[in-house]
Order: C-alpha cells, then sequence, then structure tokens
C-alpha cells in the first residue's frame, strides 16, 4: 500500500502564547475547553505510553479525568499492563491529538497514585454496569467470555439492590505531574507552531521549536 499522496492541508492562525508563557498548564486547560466547545469525538482521549518490562516502549489509548495545575488524573487497573509497567518505571509519556482543530500536545511526566479515598469517591461516580465490568475484570489478562461473563451476572446479583459498588483495592487513579510540555498547531505549508515548555525549579522555560 503507498501512502505517500495521502496529506491534509493545514490552516490555523498563529498560536498565541503570550498570555501562558509562564503557566502552560492553563494553555492546556484552554485547549481541552476548545476541544470539548468543538465537540470532538472523545476530546479527553490520550495516548498513554510507558516502557514496558522488556524494555520496548508500550502505547494506548486512556481517557483523561482531570486537569489541574501541573497535573493530569487517569484511572486504570493497577494490576493492568499499564499499572505493573507504572509500578516498575513511573516515568510515562502522553501525547494528545486533536484533528478536528489540528493540535498536538505532548507530555512527559511522573506517575503517582491518588489516594484510595479519591479513587473510591470517583468509581462510585461511575455508571453501575462500568463500576461491576471493573471489579468483574483481570484487565490485561487471558480470560473465557464465558467465566467473565459469569462473574458479571455474580456481581450483579450480589449488588442488585444497591446503587453502587465500593472501588476494588486493585484500582484507582495516577496523578501525572509534568515537567515538559510541548503544544503543536497546524500552520499553511508546513510552518507549524511549535512551542516547548521545561520545568525548572519553579518557573517554566519556554523555547519555539522549528516546524
Amino acid at each position: 500500500m503507498d501512502l505517500k499522496d495521502v496529506r491534509q492541508d493545514y490552516m490555523q492562525k498563529p498560536l498565541e502564547i503570550e498570555n501562558y508563557k509562564d503557566s502552560p498548564g492553563k494553555l492546556l486547560e484552554s485547549w481541552f475547553n476548545d476541544a470539548i466547545n468543538e465537540n470532538l469525538p472523545l476530546p479527553n482521549a490520550v495516548t498513554l505510553s510507558t516502557i514496558g518490562l522488556d524494555g520496548f516502549p508500550n502505547a494506548r489509548v486512556v481517557l483523561v479525568k482531570e486537569v489541574k495545575g501541573d497535573s493530569l488524573v487517569i484511572y486504570t487497573d493497577y494490576e493492568s499492563t499499564k499499572g505493573i509497567e507504572i509500578e516498575k518505571n513511573k516515568n510515562v509519556a502522553l501525547t494528545i491529538l486533536w484533528k478536528g482543530v489540528e493540535r498536538q500536545i505532548r507530555i512527559r511526566a511522573t506517575c503517582e497514585k491518588i489516594s484510595y479515598e479519591e479513587s473510591d469517591k470517583y468509581f462510585r461516580s461511575r455508571p453501575k454496569g462500568s463500576q461491576i465490568s471493573a471489579a468483574a475484570s483481570n484487565q490485561s489478562q487471558p480470560v473465557d467470555f464465558e467465566i467473565l461473563q459469569t462473574r458479571v451476572e455474580t456481581i450483579e446479583e450480589e449488588y442488585k439492590n444497591k446503587d453502587s459498588l465500593p472501588c476494588p483495592k486493585n484500582w484507582g487513579g495516577y496523578k501525572l505531574t509534568y515537567d515538559e510540555i510541548e503544544f503543536w498547531q497546524g500552520r499553511p505549508n508546513r510552518l507549524h507552531d511549535r512551542f516547548h515548555f521545561t520545568k525548572s525549579e519553579n518557573s517554566w522555560k519556554l523555547e519555539r521549536l522549528s516546524p
């Protein structure tokens, strides 16, 4: 398959960075808001890359559930592949692509678990079906679907008269704190805007990168 002629023209205006040069977190929140207001599909979907136990990068799409300051929060099974990899190496990368507005963000961050109380609060806010699926699944592990379905039915019966389930001990949130973030915006003739922030102690250094 020859894909050389698959192209797209980018038509965005210059990225105005002046108001955000000391606070990339505010720009990050602004871009998330723009993606939501544009009704883009899954605007909080990001690619999370970890380092596998075999030394190779490992990537998958997850959903960001909170953005605050210089951090983002995601939730997962701590015993999943990504959970095991994060336990071994807390350094991760995030890639966000919003094709509808011709924007991309690259982030390098460090993970730490949030408290069980915070995870439980969010877990109970999820649809009950999602709670049951999380409780029944040993994420990333091989499974016979009939066995999985039986687990789901057993949990459904156990909690049929309750509004929610307690958060499993092996499920919860990670706070991803970043000290490096790059904002990319498509521009005509491939002269894209790229603004790269790196944190040094309590201040941010901003550089414009070649497209």
